[in-house]
């Protein structure tokens, strides 16, 4: 979707140049521009095609490819997405991320500190991310039945204690670094 919204808005772009320079040169730069906003448009549609066929493949986002719904609910995890990191690497970021901030000391500037304090709460931030991204995934694989209610629960709170976790660094660093956010 996102895909579809850029490739709309740089066919539009190139539209709106053509629009304003289409007197001020010559053919061949209209004529390129015509060929990629046609190329813009070919790629729009093969992703609205990809994003179509992904629809219809229904758990195809739940399981891994190839793999059955009881196979994954034999105790494999299910990969979210592919470039969503297993739950059990999520914990070691989240393990990392908290000893980043417990060994963080403010030093140099008032704007070395501010770059300090917002490169520690960029990676918290993607780590809150994932883990959100992995709790609607469970949620949904236990609303289509690909997981048990036992196997929801169980990942739910693994997730609420990694978020909890990584809210106390948050809170931490803040702290730390004497800002009110």
């Amino acid at each position: 979707m996102k895909a579809k919204r850029i490739g709309t808005i740089a066919a539009a772009a190139l539209l709106v140049s053509v629009t304003f320079f289409g007197g001020c040169g010559d053919d061949s730069r209209e004529k390129e521009l015509e060929s990629q906003v046609e190329q813009l448009e070919q790629k729009v549609t093969d992703l609205e095609e990809q994003n179509t066929e992904t629809d219809n493949t229904g758990t195809e986002s739940a399981d891994k490819p190839g793999e059955s719904a009881s196979e994954t609910q034999s105790g494999t995890e299910p990969q979210v997405s592919p470039e969503l990191p297993p739950l059990e690497e999520l914990a070691q970021s989240v393990s990392a991320a908290a000893e980043k901030v417990n060994t963080a000391k403010p030093a140099g500037t008032q704007e070395e500190q501010l770059a300090q304090y917002r490169e520690l709460k960029k990676e918290i931030d993607a780590i809150d991310r994932n883990l959100d991204v992995w709790d609607d995934s469970i949620e949904t694989q236990y609303e289509q039945g690909a997981i048990t209610r036992e196997e929801y629960r169980a990942k739910d709170r693994e997730i609420d204690s990694l978020e909890d976790q990584l809210d106390e660094s948050e809170d931490q660093l803040e702290y730390l670094f004497g800002i009110d956010d």
